[in-house]
């Protein structure tokens, strides 16, 4: 998802305009089909938000091979 070519103008209006980061809080789904972003039905979304105080740690999905093609360069010495 977040390498959608939509994903940033999602955040970008999240971060510029509260009610529609509420209405990505409630119904995450709704609001990322509106932008283009098809999320497979039966997958959970949560939209976190990072603070000053939080911080989350998103770990990236592990494929049957062990390394995630995006996060391969990561490995790389």
């Amino acid at each position: 998802m977040h390498t959608h070519k939509n994903y940033g103008e999602v955040v970008a209006k999240a971060w510029s305009d509260e009610s529609f980061k509420e209405r990505l809080k409630q119904d995450p789904h709704g609001v990322l089909a509106e932008h283009g972003i098809e999320v497979p039905q039966g997958t959970q979304v949560n939209v976190v938000e990072d603070t000053d105080s939080v911080q989350h740690l998103v770990l990236p999905l592990k494929t049957t091979s062990g390394i995630n093609p995006m996060t391969s360069k990561l490995c790389d010495g």
